[in-house]
Order: structure tokens, then sequence, then C-alpha cells
């Protein structure tokens, strides 16, 4: 799938920007103050989202964050990777370990990440989908524990029959087609009823994902 750039919506002001433009905009718009600024996406320009953490706030509240609104489909595990230090939403026996065994997420985000760090986070270590993200900042937040900043807006995929907004992707090779056209593929009987919905979330098309 070709990923096309996407925009997104200032949740404080209501402005759009691209994904850099947004960067440079929440700068100025959310103001300094206590809570983290955290961008996390999938790469340049695709799926995209700015978030504050609040002091209070754990790796945990954050891993809880991207799987309800990106991620959950089965309630697989999941881990975070901090300089070199894996943090994980079940820690399992350190015996089963060759390195150092993985500390639990209910780690307080504000001690273990600082402006300038970089993570990652794991969902699923089967099917398994991949965030990057970093540390941006300080910015202004409210009560929650954990708040949206800006989002990308939907994307609009092309189907390859027609070049209409897509609405089913195949979960084996990733076609996609609009409710009108032909299957596109040949891994599915029914691509209406055997594939799934393209939803605005990096899980897409994986495992049992539905947004």
């Amino acid at each position: 799938m070709a990923s096309p750039k996407t925009r997104g919506r200032c949740a404080r002001c209501g402005k759009d920007f691209l994904h850099a433009g947004m960067t440079r905009h929440l700068a100025g718009c959310v103001g300094a103050g206590p809570a983290l600024h955290v961008a996390v996406d999938v790469g340049p320009g695709t799926w995209w989202m700015h978030l504050a953490l609040a002091p209070s706030a754990t790796l945990r509240d954050l891993d809880h964050f991207l799987r309800a609104t990106w991620l959950e489909c089965c309630g697989h595990l999941s881990a975070f990777e901090v300089g070199g230090t894996r943090f994980e939403s079940h820690p399992g026996d350190g015996d089963l370990y060759w390195g150092p065994k993985p500390r639990s997420m209910a780690a307080k985000a504000g001690a273990v990440l600082r402006t300038g760090t970089t993570f990652s986070h794991e969902y699923d270590f089967g099917s398994t989908t991949a965030l990057r993200g970093r540390v941006l900042g300080t910015v202004e937040a409210g009560r929650a524990k954990v708040t949206l900043l800006a989002r990308n807006e939907p994307i609009s995929w092309p189907c390859v029959g027609c070049g209409a907004p897509a609405s089913r992707v195949c979960p084996h090779c990733y076609a996609m087609a609009c409710g009108t056209c032909d299957a596109p593929c040949s891994c599915v009987d029914s691509f209406e009823d055997e594939t799934l919905p393209v939803v605005n979330s990096p899980r897409m098309g994986v495992c049992g994902y539905t947004g």
C-alpha cells in the first residue's frame, strides 16, 4: 500500500496541518506546562498522534490509550522499549529471558521519558503492529492521564478496481476495494464477508481489528 500524506486537526484551536506542520503548530498553540508532549506514529505522513501525558501518568496509561485508539483486537501482549529497557504489559518469569527481565508498565512516564527521548511500542508479538514515539517537550493538559492533542484525519485509500474510496481490505494481501467492485484478489472467497473494514489505524487489516 502506498502511504499518502495525511492531515490532522488541532484539538485546541481546530486548525488542520500536515504531520510536520502540526508538530510546529502545537509548540505554540498548546503552551508549555507540566505534561509531556509525546508524538507517536508509524512513519512520516501516515498514521500519527500528538498526546499530552499528565505527571501522574504511567506507561500502562499510555499503553491503554494506544490500545483503545489504534490497536486493541484480541487482548494481545504489548511492550515499550525505552533506552534499552523493556516494559511489558505482563512481565513474565525472569528465567524465560536471556537478558535483563522486562519491567512493568506501572513505571511513571515522567520517570523514564524526558524531552528528546525516543521509544518504541509493540502490540501483539505475533502479528505485530509497531509504533515509534518521541518526547517533544512539555505542554499544558487537563485532568486526564492521557490527552489527545491532534490526530491524523482518516486516510482515503483507493479501490484497486475503480479508484473510489475503499471500504474493505484483504487481511492477506492488503488489496482494497469499494462496496460495489468485484474482489480484487483470490485470497478470500467472499471479499465482503471475509475481509476487514478500512479504518483509521495502523492495525488496519491485521488479525481481527475492526476499529
